[in-house]
């Protein structure tokens, strides 16, 4: 069975704003554990990058803010295909 994630509900009203310590040290779990992929980085501002898997995107960003304050909660269904 595998999970399809359908929402990211951040738990400060910013997916695409999740602050993280690190950009690059964070997105090795989001790809291997959660099975996320790189849709872009950027780093105008603040490093960023943006992750995508099924129909949701999320954003990391070494923005300044807590890291221990980012939260985001995804919703899924799970399929028994393979």
């Amino acid at each position: 069975m595998s999970a399809k994630f359908f929402r990211a509900s951040p738990y400060a009203d910013d997916a695409m704003n999740l602050t993280v310590r690190n950009v690059d040290e964070a997105v090795p779990f989001y790809e291997s554990k959660m099975g996320f992929r790189v849709a872009s980085r950027s780093g105008d501002d603040c490093r960023r990058v943006v992750l995508e898997r099924d129909t949701i995107q999320i954003g990391l960003a070494e923005n300044g803010g807590d890291p221990s304050l980012a939260a985001v909660t995804l919703k899924s269904t799970m399929s028994t295909r393979h």
